[in-house]
């Protein structure tokens, strides 16, 4: 089984882009496990809610270029560090302060500096502007064999310097195409994205599962999950009665290998946390121990 480290930062009191030092990004390809934003006021903590202009979690390291002429740039983060963003259009209000929570598992390289590919783990980027609603793209490389898609990190943001309400937020890859949704309820805002992911295929000593998940809730949702290291294959968050401001969004997991299982937290909400989500989808690798005798 692979021998993860995990990396994690945990940030309070946040205005706009953070670049927090992240113990380990550096030893190895990061594969997404958690991430969790909330506003809220700086001297109590109490819920708040703002328009969204930019959201991301981007760790450093270097990747295989898949869009190489998008007239945009890869977000440039320096050696050590992960990239956080949580923000509206100002970023300077008591509001606007945030809490955030992300963590991943690294599969240690023995090469440095780590290259775009280590043994069994590939990392890639793919960038576009100039998408309303949901762009869907074919992948110019499909994971084969035992390999599955997992993301790395992801930076989503409205053009012009523009904040909208949100309806729905969405990475996902399915049948060789990626797909990113970022809007409102009218779908016709400009957005741009830069999502890194990795194409990993587990040693012949592990098991993998896809575990997928798919719901309504109302504020947040608790799901307990089986044993073993979990990374983030995908998500998909739909409000159900139209657009809102934002109070918190993320997918948090829980102790993995100490504990026979663990709990796996979706968070989508407006300051209230009283409305619907439509049948919301995520998309969980789960790797386990496998005994070869």
């Amino acid at each position: 089984m692979a021998e993860f480290v995990l990396s994690e930062a945990i940030s309070l009191h946040n205005i706009g882009r953070v670049d927090s030092n992240y113990q380990g990004v550096d030893n190895g390809v990061p594969l997404l496990n958690s991430f969790y934003f909330r506003f809220e006021k700086p001297d109590s903590g109490e819920a708040v809610e703002n328009r969204i202009m930019v959201i991301s979690v981007f760790p450093a390291g270097s990747a295989k270029d898949l869009t190489p002429t998008a007239d945009l740039h890869r977000p440039n983060v320096e050696s050590g560090k992960i990239m956080l963003i949580y923000q509206d259009q100002a970023a300077d209000e008591d509001k606007d302060h945030y809490f955030s929570k992300v963590s991943h598992l690294v599969e240690p390289s023995p090469i440095h500096p780590v290259p775009v590919q280590i043994g069994n783990v590939r990392r890639f980027h793919m960038r576009d502007v100039g998408c309303t609603g949901k762009c869907v793209r074919l992948l110019p490389i499909r994971p084969s064999n035992r390999e599955v898609f997992v993301l790395v990190g992801f930076h989503l943001f409205f053009t012009g310097g523009r904040d909208h309400n949100i309806d729905e937020i969405a990475i996902f890859e399915e049948s060789g195409n990626l797909t990113v949704a970022f809007n409102d309820r009218n779908d016709d805002d400009v957005f741009a994205y830069g999502v890194d992911f990795a194409l990993w295929s587990p040693d012949a000593t592990s098991t993998i599962e896809t575990h997928e998940e798919r719901g309504t809730a109302m504020g947040g949702a608790r799901i307990a999950l089986p044993r073993g290291e979990k990374v983030i294959q995908g998500f998909s968050f739909n409000f159900k009665t139209g657009d809102h401001f934002l109070r918190d969004i993320g997918v948090l997991i829980g102790p993995s290998l100490a504990l026979p299982s663990s709990n796996l937290e979706v968070y989508f909400s407006d300051q209230n946390g009283d409305d619907t989500k439509r049948p919301s989808r995520l998309v969980l690798t789960i790797e386990t121990e496998t005994l070869i005798v």
